[in-house]
């Protein structure tokens, strides 16, 4: 089993080491000899204490604790735990609370990230080889809470037996009850995660129905299979009018023809355009000058030789009367093209009119039939209801998928509540070896109402949770009775596991529950795990105020066998807090 052993800070001087004892360990607040009568003894650091040894078995940072931060970020939590005679150490430090070391105590510490230190101390202090039902390394921080309980402002730990988590419903506590008790919670296991299946489909098959129903004004889910039937025939309808008005063939021979027609229009005014290019640059080919003057040349030749300057000129004359006679043949020619060229063009003209009115009339034609109106409106139509049943029948078939689901889940539901009616009847033999040590614990207790408590686990089929965890006795109604049956509860867990050895841890951490609790049921507990305490290894742990222990003077409430004085591992007063400190 797993032990507290000494909690302590690095460095020295957060507080007080403490080291714990076999049997009770009372840590309470009084008034010291300087006190004034209006201290109180809240906030001193009962709690407080309590919080930091849940810090270190990897808790959140509790709300206290974050309150200390601008001087507790400064120090390192340590714990020591002894398990099957090892001392080990968690060292944690909150302000780089998701890493932790950890190890024996003798050797060096290993650095861990909080996960994976949860998975093994899960296993160091729960996995039994020889529990026969479900266990889970992710389970350490929904386990550890039953073993350390410590009130948070607004909430009441002490509420309910088995919902020992804030927030934890019975559904999912079930499993750990039936483990702690030793009891196979196979059933219990497989009920958590059928109902979990359950009502993550349930809520989408609800909205599905919801959404068809209003989105398409029908009645009930059914009516949309009727919906889809009538789409189906509206679909078939407008398609097979399609087919009969050949609309789309029609559409394509039209188009085809009219694109034709364009592509030739475009030929011509391309051809057009490269002749009247044609025309334009041979215009210009008209405009040749010979600017040379065939009289200039003889004058400057007749200076130097008159018969050289006759001469040049003679054949200077013949040179330009045959360029002349060359540019008068070819402008001859050049007029010929510009003629054939226009002839073209004119023809060209004359067929893209022709090509124009023919396209116009196709135009026209659709036009006047409405063949593209008749043709967009019942392709689109058409669309639309295809559209419309894709969407139906999409959400149809997520609804009957997950239906069908929630139909296997209800089937294997049914099997489960006749298995679990089965298993109670089974495990009879079991719930009486608990209900024997919870029934002697409560007789100690509540000698005035002795053999009248109330233990058993039945099936509660039409619940979530299909297990009931029942605890009653006279009077449980009451704050002061309910917190007594829980307080019995806990300590019941912890003996059976001694007695049936299992691996477990061997402490149980209460703070503040014998508020309320009578003082003469209080001394009688105390006396009870003394004699306990010589004969089996165990650490109750419990936080409490002196005014409220220590009852000597106390009339019909008897007398602790022992010096419950020396059972104090801390003592907290308002001048000598848990940190020295206000905060």
């Amino acid at each position: 089993m797993v032990f507290l052993k000494r909690i302590y800070s690095k460095p020295e001087g957060l507080f007080d080491p403490v080291d714990f004892k076999q049997g009770v360990n009372v840590i309470y607040g009084e008034k010291s000899e300087t006190s004034r009568q209006q201290d109180s003894l809240n906030y001193i650091g009962k709690s407080t204490f309590i919080d930091l040894i849940n810090f270190c078995l990897l808790s959140n940072i509790p709300p206290r604790l974050k309150r200390a931060k601008n001087f507790l970020d400064d120090y390192s939590i340590v714990l020591e735990i002894v398990i099957d005679g090892i001392v080990y150490s968690i060292e944690r430090n909150t302000k780089k609370s998701s890493i932790i070391f950890w190890g024996r105590t003798n050797q060096s510490k290993s650095e861990y990230q909080i996960n994976d230190l949860k998975r093994e101390l899960c296993n160091l202090f729960f996995k039994d080889n020889n529990y026969k039902g479900y266990y889970s390394n992710e389970w350490f921080r929904q386990l550890l809470p039953f073993f350390i309980k410590v009130q948070q402002k607004g909430k009441n730990i002490y509420k309910n037996a088995v919902n020992y988590i804030e927030g934890m419903k019975t559904l999912e506590a079930i499993q750990y009850h039936l483990f702690l008790l030793g009891i196979d919670n196979t059933l219990a296991k497989d009920n958590y995660h059928l109902t979990a299946e359950l009502k993550r489909r349930e809520p989408v098959v609800e909205e599905i129905e919801r959404f068809v129903k209003e989105t398409y004004k029908l009645q009930d889910i059914q009516d949309a299979n009727n919906t889809v039937s009538k789409l189906e025939r509206d679909i078939k309808r407008l398609s097979e009018n399609i087919k009969v008005f050949k609309l789309g063939e029609q559409y394509d021979d039209v188009e085809k023809q009219a694109n034709k027609i364009t592509e030739k229009i475009t030929e011509y005014i391309f051809r057009n355009h490269q002749d009247r290019r044609k025309i334009d640059s041979y215009k210009k080919s008209f405009e040749q000058d010979i600017k040379i003057s065939p009289s200039k040349v003889e004058r400057i030749y007749k200076e130097l030789n008159e018969q050289l300057g006759f001469s040049i000129k003679k054949t200077l004359q013949q040179a330009v009367d045959f360029k002349n006679n060359l540019i008068k043949s070819r402008q001859n020619f050049i007029s010929d093209e510009i003629r054939k060229l226009e002839s073209d063009l004119q023809q060209r003209e004359s067929e893209i009119n022709k090509l124009d009115e023919e396209r116009a009339k196709l135009f026209g034609f659709l036009v006047e039939k409405e063949a593209i109106k008749d043709l967009t409106n019942a392709f689109y139509l058409l669309n639309k209801k295809k559209e419309e049943i894709n969407q139906i029948e999409s959400k149809l078939q997520t609804y009957n998928d997950f239906h069908r689901e929630i139909l296997d889940l209800k089937e294997k539901e049914a099997r489960l509540d006749k298995d679990i009616n089965n298993f109670i009847i089974k495990t009879k033999g079991e719930i009486d070896i608990f209900r024997t040590i919870f029934h002697a614990l409560y007789n100690t207790l509540y000698i005035e109402q002795k053999d009248r408590a109330i233990f058993n686990i039945a099936a509660k089929l039409k619940s979530d949770a299909k297990f009931d965890i029942k605890i009653d006795a006279p009077g449980i109604y009451s704050e002061g009775k309910n917190r007594g049956c829980i307080l019995l509860y806990d300590l019941a867990v912890i003996f059976q596991a001694i007695q049936k050895g299992r691996t477990f841890p061997g402490f149980l951490i209460h703070d503040g529950i014998f508020d309320g609790i009578h003082k003469s049921h209080f001394v009688a507990l105390m006396n009870y795990l003394e004699i306990k305490g010589s004969k089996d290894n165990f650490q109750y742990i419990f936080t409490a105020n002196k005014e409220d222990i220590f009852m000597k003077d106390a009339l019909n409430c008897g007398e602790l066998t022992f010096d419950l004085k020396n059972k104090a591992i801390a003592i907290y007063t308002p001048d000598n807090k848990l940190f020295k400190r206000d905060f």
